[in-house]
């Protein structure tokens, strides 16, 4: 394994197909990227559809993927991959699209006509869609300005996804529902830190700074928390033993009272039924 592999790895290929020039076409995703393989030229093509008339529905996809793959505003639609995706069915976006779109359109009407048509791709296309966002604002975070603009979105969603599995990690301190519990972003090149201390009779609270990456590497793998044990980062995968290479969290006394949170490397490996367990 790996030190650090690319967001993306172990992650299967996706596909659609799509009628396309009169024939049936397959756009893939793959490796972090969207392909279409029935077009060698895509550039040319998209440069001629440019000059007039609708660009091949191939290249048209491809398009829009590209005009949202780093939209932030798609964190808030987040669900995990594999749970139920609702939305628009094919079949209904494109009158949709066609009252959404065109020469005239406006930025906020491409938007929208960009959005139907992807969310109304297959579930699979979808999850890699929103990965590759969350992948685009992790990158970003170290800009100020785009801190300054979505942090309150990003602290948000960040929360909603790790403050339940730190809840139960404070469970091993605690009693369930004795610990008041936090999460917010960690501040660009600062490492993951969570500490707990007490508050109160019988209670704690647990204060929680996470990579902003913990989002799609971790959280989105459905592997927030493996054997009762919280994840905190991925640090590789093995692609053909279908494993991954992590640190889970453990509580550790702190030498100023109450605990700070360290790593403990382990490996764990996807079952046939779909969940994971620790490599024994």
């Amino acid at each position: 394994m790996s030190a650090r592999t690319p967001w993306w790895a172990g992650m299967p290929d996706a596909a659609v197909e799509l009628r396309c020039q009169g024939e049936r076409h397959t756009v893939r995703w793959h490796a972090g990227q969207i392909l279409a393989a029935a077009h060698g030229d895509a550039d040319a093509e998209a440069a001629l559809g440019a000059l007039g008339g609708d660009p091949p529905a191939c290249l048209d996809l491809l398009a829009r993927w590209g005009r949202q793959a780093a939209s932030v505003e798609l964190v808030s639609l987040w669900r995990r991959p594999g749970e139920d995706l609702t939305g628009f069915a094919p079949a209904q976006v494109r009158p949709l699209v066609a009252n959404a779109s065109g020469p005239g359109a406006s930025p906020a009407e491409q938007r929208r006509a960009d959005l139907l048509v992807l969310l109304a791709l297959p579930a699979a296309m979808v999850d890699r869609l929103l990965l590759a966002v969350l992948a685009a604002t992790s990158e970003r975070w170290a800009d100020d300005a785009f801190r300054a603009r979505h942090g309150l979105r990003l602290g948000a969603a960040l929360a909603a996804r790790a403050e339940p599995a730190l809840g139960r990690f404070a469970c091993d301190l605690v009693p369930p529902g004795h610990a008041t519990v936090t999460a917010s972003p960690a501040p660009p090149g600062e490492r993951t830190h969570i500490t707990a201390r007490t508050a109160g009779s019988e209670r704690i609270r647990v204060d929680a700074f996470l990579g902003l990456e913990w989002l799609g590497e971790v959280w989105a793998r459905g592997v927030s928390e493996v054997e009762g044990r919280m994840v905190l980062a991925v640090r590789g995968a093995d692609v053909a033993r279908h494993a991954l290479e992590v640190d889970l969290a453990t509580w550790r006394e702190a030498p100023g009272g109450g605990w700070a949170c360290a790593a403990e490397h382990a490996t764990i490996e996807r079952q046939p039924e779909g969940g994971w367990r620790l490599a024994r």
